[in-house]
């Protein structure tokens, strides 16, 4: 039969269709939460690098939106320059609260 934890440590059967429940339901902690966080995707320029695609060198995962200034420092720490392309795309990360705020 299935069971939770109680904050005590304590099994409690509990009288599911697991199948049913892991279908119809999303189970979380008090505390969770989605967190906005930003994607910079650093890519050579098909005209600087003789190819046909974007080639993709580095994602960098970041807790808050860069800045143009750190957007080219970023370039510059992989080595990428003039015509060279910096993406950035918003995503969600799931997290539980921890009283700080960022």
């Amino acid at each position: 039969m299935p069971f939770i934890i109680n904050k005590y440590g304590e099994k409690v059967h509990v009288d599911i269709d697991l199948d049913w429940f892991s279908q119809k339901c999303a189970l979380y902690a008090d505390g969770a939460e989605l967190k906005d966080v930003w994607i910079l995707n650093l890519y050579k320029n098909p005209l600087s690098s003789h190819n046909d695609d974007l080639e993709l060198i580095k994602q960098i995962y970041l807790s808050k939106e860069p800045s143009k200034e750190q957007i080219m420092y970023y370039l510059h720490q992989e080595g990428l320059s003039r015509y060279d392309i910096a993406t950035i795309e918003k995503g969600y990360t799931l997290d539980w609260e921890d009283g700080s705020d960022e």
